[in-house]
């Protein structure tokens, strides 16, 4: 899983800087680069702020860190079918 990719793929499909991200969930950008570097895993309560500042369930930022790779290769061909067109209809 991947947090980072999730935070950057929702910032740019809600048009905010990681930098106003911040800001909004009242933590210093030094922590937002560690969790979009994937440094540092979000608390409990860091996901809600995150799902808050974003204005999504915090299960869109769960489903946007799922990777490929997390995936059994048994499974992939499902996975794709399923998620590549979810996440096209999320980032709307």
């Amino acid at each position: 899983m991947n947090i980072g990719k999730a935070i950057v793929a929702l910032c740019k499909a809600g048009g905010i800087t990681r930098k106003e991200l911040a800001a909004r969930m009242g933590i210093s950008q030094n922590a937002m680069t560690n969790l979009v570097k994937d440094r540092s895993w979000p608390t409990a309560m860091t996901m809600y702020k995150l799902s808050q500042a974003l204005d999504v369930p915090q299960s869109y930022i769960l489903l946007y860190s799922i990777e490929k790779t997390d995936i059994p290769n048994d499974k992939r061909d499902l996975f794709d079918l399923m998620m590549n067109p979810l996440r096209d209809y999320l980032m709307k």
